[in-house]
C-alpha cells in the first residue's frame, strides 16, 4: 500500500534530507556545496536514481498522494511537497518534470485549489491530444510515484485590501487557477459577489461539475454559469458582449480575472474594457506570422555553433528542431526558465508582435523568434 511518505530533497545550499531523518551515517545539515567539493553531485544523482526516488542531491521531489478524476480526460493530482519547499498560494504555477522513455520532460501547471497545508498541493491536468506529458500524468501516474517539482511562481492574485465584486472568466483548462482563487476567496469570507463564467466544449469535459452546484448552494454570493460550445442540443457561443452582459451587468464595478487560451484572453480583455480592473493569463504558445517564413543565421556564442533557424517559430522550438536542448519550463513566457541574453541582432517578441534589437538584453526563447541574424549567449 502506497503512503505519502515525506521527502525533502533540496537544491544547492540546503540540507540533505530524506523522510524525516538524515541520511544514516551523515551529518544532518551539511549543505550540498560541501559535498560538491568532494564529488560531482550530478553524477551522484545519476547513481541515486537506481535507489528509492526520494534520495537526490539537486532536485526537489514530490510524491503523488492521490490521482482522482476531475472530468472526462482530466485528473487532479494531490502532491506531497518537500519540507522546505517554498509555500505556494492560490493562483500560482509549478513546473512538473517526469521521465518518459528515458527522456525528461517539463511542463507548467497551475494549482487547482488553495494549499490545504504547507506540505500538500493539488494540480489538475487535462489530457491533450498527442500530449506526451499530459497523457503520462493522466493515465500512468499513480499514488506513490515521485515527480520533480519546481518552487511555485507567478500567477493571478485576488485583489488586496478589498472585497471587490469579482468576475472570473475561464476557458478549458484555464479553470484550474480560477478555481483555486475562487475557493481561496470563499475560505477568506469574501463579502463581494463572485460570478464565474466557464466555457468548455461538452458537459463531460467540465471540470469539478458537481462541486459548482454544491458551492452555489452553500454561498449566496456565488453564481456559476457554464457555456458548452459543442453541446449537441444547444451549443453555446464563445465569449461575446452578450454573454458578458449576462454575467455582469455591473461590469464597471467588477474586478475581472481571466484565464484560458490566448485568443480567449485577448477577447475577454477587449470586452472587459469598462471593468474596474482586469488581470489575465493566457497559455497558448505564441507563433510568428506565416508571412515571415525565412531563415536567418543564429550563433550560439558559448557553444561556438552557428545555425540557420526559421523566423516563423519561437526560438525555443526552432532550437529544439535543430537538435539543441535549451533549458525551458512553461513554454508560455511565464516562468523565465528559458531566458538568455541576446548579445546582438534582432528578435521579435511574439506576445507583443514587436521587434527588438537592443544588445545585451534578456529574452525568453519560448516567446521570441529570430527576426534577423542573431547572437545568443547560449
Amino acid at each position: 500500500m502506497h503512503t505519502c511518505a515525506d521527502m525533502c530533497i533540496l537544491p544547492a545550499m540546503s540540507s540533505i534530507h530524506t523522510a524525516d531523518s538524515p541520511m544514516p551515517g551523515l551529518p544532518a545539515a551539511r549543505p550540498v556545496r560541501f559535498w560538491s567539493n568532494w564529488f560531482n553531485t550530478e553524477v551522484a544523482d545519476f547513481w541515486l536514481a537506481h535507489l528509492p526516488a526520494r534520495w537526490r542531491f539537486n532536485r526537489l521531489l514530490a510524491r503523488v498522494c492521490e490521482s482522482r478524476p476531475a472530468a472526462a480526460g482530466a485528473v487532479t493530482l494531490r502532491l506531497r511537497v518537500p519540507r522546505r519547499w517554498t509555500p505556494a498560494v492560490a493562483g500560482q504555477h509549478v513546473e512538473i518534470t517526469v521521465e518518459i522513455d528515458g527522456v525528461r520532460h517539463t511542463r507548467s501547471y497551475s494549482l487547482s485549489a488553495p494549499p490545504s497545508d504547507a506540505r500538500h498541493i493539488e494540480i489538475t491536468v487535462a489530457k491533450v491530444a498527442r500530449g506526451k506529458v499530459s497523457g503520462y500524468l493522466c493515465s500512468r501516474l499513480q499514488a506513490g510515484d515521485v515527480v520533480q517539482i519546481s518552487p511555485p511562481y507567478g500567477g493571478l492574485r485576488l485583489p488586496e485590501g478589498t472585497h471587490a465584486p469579482l468576475l472570473l472568466l475561464a476557458a478549458g483548462s484555464g479553470i484550474t487557477p480560477l478555481r483555486a482563487l475562487l475557493l481561496d476567496a470563499l475560505e477568506r469570507g469574501w463579502r463581494g459577489t463572485i460570478t464565474l463564467g466557464y466555457w468548455a466544449q461538452t458537459r463531460q469535459s467540465l471540470c469539478f461539475a458537481e462541486q459548482w452546484q454544491a458551492l452555489q448552494a452553500q454561498h449566496d454570493l456565488l453564481r456559476v454559469n457554464t457555456f458548452l460550445t459543442r453541446d449537441p442540443s444547444a451549443p453555446a457561443a464563445r465569449i461575446n458582449a452578450e454573454s458578458l452582459a449576462q454575467l455582469a451587468p455591473d461590469l464597471a464595478e467588477r474586478t475581472v480575472l481571466a484565464c484560458g487560451p490566448a485568443g480567449f484572453v485577448d477577447l475577454a480583455r477587449t470586452l472587459s474594457a469598462g471593468a474596474a480592473a482586469f488581470h489575465a493569463e493566457g497559455f497558448t504558445p505564441p507563433t510568428s506570422p506565416a508571412s515571415e517564413h525565412r531563415t536567418v543565421r543564429v550563433e550560439l556564442r558559448r557553444q561556438g555553433l552557428r545555425l540557420d533557424l526559421p523566423t516563423d517559430q519561437p526560438l525555443l522550438a526552432a532550437l529544439e528542431s535543430a537538435g539543441q536542448r535549451p533549458a525551458h519550463g512553461c513554454r508560455q513566457g511565464i516562468c523565465n526558465t528559458c531566458a538568455c541574453h541576446r548579445i546582438s541582432g534582432a528578435s521579435r517578441d511574439l506576445q507583443r508582435d514587436a521587434l527588438a534589437s537592443e544588445p545585451s538584453t534578456s529574452i525568453r526563447l519560448c516567446v521570441h523568434a529570430a527576426a534577423d541574424d542573431l547572437v545568443l549567449d547560449l
